[in-house]
């Protein structure tokens, strides 16, 4: 698979919390890490191809995150980390 990541933002919710965009082939993902010591919460404008939806979906988790108004609400517990994407159709 060709893989193309840039880093978007190297602190989203704070200095040991590492956020990222990565392509992989024609799929867009949101890459979450929490590498802080203790549970981080926050919300996150989405890229313009993320915001429109309506949720996105952990590749890993299986878990659906809402999005509102282009804002992702994201809490990870300690070394807890999401691969979000859009859902498959």
């Amino acid at each position: 698979h060709h893989i193309q990541a840039s880093l978007e933002q190297r602190s989203v919710l704070g200095h040991s919390f590492c956020g990222f965009i990565n392509h992989v082939v024609d799929q867009l993902a949101l890459c979450l890490l929490n590498t802080a010591l203790e549970p981080v919460s926050g919300m996150i404008r989405l890229p313009q191809e993320l915001a429109a939806a309506e949720t996105l979906h952990d590749l890993y988790g299986d878990v659906p995150y809402p999005v509102q108004d282009g804002i992702l609400k994201v809490t990870l517990e300690v070394g807890e980390g999401a691969i979000l994407t859009l859902p498959k159709a």
